[in-house]
């Protein structure tokens, strides 16, 4: 299990040694920056998870590799050791061989990222999600005259992985304006769940500990397809328009969070357009519409002058206790781009985009 959790944290550092950044809907720090209202955008590596048929916009050879997160290091660690404690434990052992193991702090911390590729129209990523979480407190029981302070709660780690393959086409390119292009991809899914649990039953007189490990994981494939459509594009107003099919195929059984089964609706539309000399504005909007689930709004803003963009975001659904806003920063160089995301629930996210 300590071996997992390493291998865990030396992939982060790995990605961000070599250009951090990411994100789950949080993936690519460009697009999270206003607020993953990416559909109708799509203009970088990351368009193989945000949309297909972005890939036809692309150079002919970029990558983008980013990472993000909101983690605590001391979380991971103390969720790490709470999980390994109860995996060398049983259900016969003693409310002393409990009381010894380290309570970690209520907390969810999160840690993803992207590795992605596009040769022309044809898009390569490796993804992945990894989440870890505790809830749970010390509670007193009493046994034999006895009393124990012993921890009753659960920990959770779950790591998603997706390996995508997309390719891009354009099937209508006439030579003054508009143009519709339409791509698809093939993902390999991967997910696996490790739960330990700690429970003292009381049904007795005399209580006794409870303690379960579970280990789940699956594998899966899926595919994805999108449409991108330039409306117009002019030196003083460019709109385009998406939408894309999430999940027309996944055949996974194992259900997480990160990695959602359901077949998802995604549309967008952006508009760019030059609000003084020399700076350009996007505006984005996008819904997404999951088969199973509350649909998602998002919003979007990115504003460019020479080197550097500004962006802003915002993004709410009824399973969300508030809405999500998002802020980002890029700095823009010949071939190079960096680029960093936060929110306002603590996530942070940096990338490096390289195009030729």
């Amino acid at each position: 299990m300590r071996k997992y959790f390493s291998l865990i944290i030396l992939l982060g550092l790995i990605l961000v040694i070599s250009n951090p950044a990411a994100a789950a809907s949080r993936y690519g720090t460009k697009a999270y920056g206003m607020g993953g209202a990416f559909t109708a955008i799509a203009n970088d590596a990351s368009a193989v998870y945000w949309n297909p048929a972005g890939l036809t916009q692309n150079d002919l050879v970029g990558m983008q590799t980013s990472l993000g997160g909101k983690v605590d290091p001391d979380d991971i660690e103390d969720i790490g050791d709470f999980i390994d404690e109860v995996e060398n434990l049983s259900n016969n052992s003693t409310l002393s061989d409990l009381e010894e193991i380290k309570l970690p702090n209520n907390t969810t911390v999160n840690l993803n990222g992207v590795l992605a590729l596009n040769l022309g129209k044809l898009g390569l990523a490796g993804v992945f999600d990894n989440q870890f979480s505790f809830t749970g407190s010390k509670e007193t029981y009493t046994k034999n005259s006895q009393s124990y302070e012993v921890p009753v709660g659960e920990a959770t780690n779950t790591l998603t992985g997706q390996g995508i393959l997309g390719w891009g086409t354009k099937v209508i390119d006439p030579p003054v304006v508009g143009s519709l292009s339409l791509g698809v991809s093939g993902k390999y899914l991967y997910a696996r769940k490790d739960t330990a649990r700690t429970n003292v039953d009381t049904s007795s007189l005399d209580p006794e500990s409870e303690v379960t490990y579970t280990e789940e994981d699956d594998t899966g494939i899926g595919a994805d397809i999108g449409a991108l459509a330039t409306l117009t594009d002019t030196d003083v107003l460019n709109v385009k328009a998406g939408a894309t099919v999430k999940n027309v195929v996944n055949t996974m059984d194992l259900e997480t969070s990160a990695l959602d089964r359901t077949t998802t609706l995604g549309a967008g539309v952006t508009f760019k357009f030059p609000l003084i000399e020399a700076f350009s504005t996007r505006l984005a909007a996008d819904i997404e519409m999951p088969e199973d689930g509350d649909n998602i709004h998002r919003l979007g803003f990115e504003g460019t002058l020479g080197m550097f963009s500004l962006r802003a975001g915002t993004y709410n659904s009824d399973s969300l206790d508030e809405a999500v806003y998002t802020g980002g920063l890029g700095f823009n160089l010949p071939f190079v781009d960096f680029n960093l995301a936060v929110d306002s629930e603590d996530y942070a996210s940096l990338s490096g985009t390289f195009n030729f």
